[in-house]
Formats: structure tokens, sequence, C-alpha cells
């Protein structure tokens, strides 16, 4: 099948090209008609054309894998230093602990989620 954006020719049971990430017309099972994306019949046979064709999923890509290690890092015995700290003296406390943590975080390629 050739790609509408690109002209690349795919597989003909392709879902999207291979060259720009397109997503391709249904060819129908009964007649080989191509029809729009959304059809739910051929316009040509009127044969119902499968499920996947309705399915909102079929334009998003796959879910990818990915390793994920998740840390937590937390300030030991901040509870008890909010009660002994000025709110204002507390919250720099804790504005550098995150300064800290962020930097240590950084260099090693990670990301904070918040």
């Amino acid at each position: 099948m050739q790609c509408p954006a690109c002209g690349e020719i795919s597989h003909e049971r392709a879902r999207f090209c291979t060259a720009c990430g397109t997503s391709l017309p249904i060819p129908c099972p009964g007649c080989n008609e191509v029809n729009p994306e959304g059809a739910r019949f051929c316009a040509r046979c009127g044969t119902r054309l499968s499920d996947a064709s309705e399915s909102p999923a079929r334009s998003t890509p796959e879910a990818e894998r990915r390793q994920l290690t998740v840390m937590l890092c937390d300030l030991v015995d901040s509870t008890p230093l909010s009660g002994r700290l000025d709110p204002e003296d507390l919250a720099e406390v804790i504005r550098t602990y995150q300064l800290r943590v962020a930097g240590a975080i950084a260099r090693f390629g990670g990301y904070i989620a918040r």
C-alpha cells in the first residue's frame, strides 16, 4: 500500500507508514477497496470493516516498555525540625535540601517527578 503522505510503499497489512508514521487507509477484506480512516463499512461492497478501524488506539502508536528506577528522598527528622525553626528558616533548609538532591539526581541523568 502506498502512503498518502510521502508515497512510500508499505506492506499490505501495515497500519502505519514505515517512512513517515502516517496512518494508512484501510483496505476492505471483501473487495480490497481502500476506505478512509474511520469508515465502518466499505464504500464499494458494504462489507463491515475490522474493529481495528473503529478503535481510537489505531492511530496511536503502542506504548513502550522501559526500565524504570524510582527513588524516594526524605529529609530525616523534618517534622521535629519544623517545630524548632521559624517557618522562613525551615523553608530555606528545605529549599537547600531540594537543590542538593536535584543536583545529585541530575548528575546521574535522573528526573524529578515532584
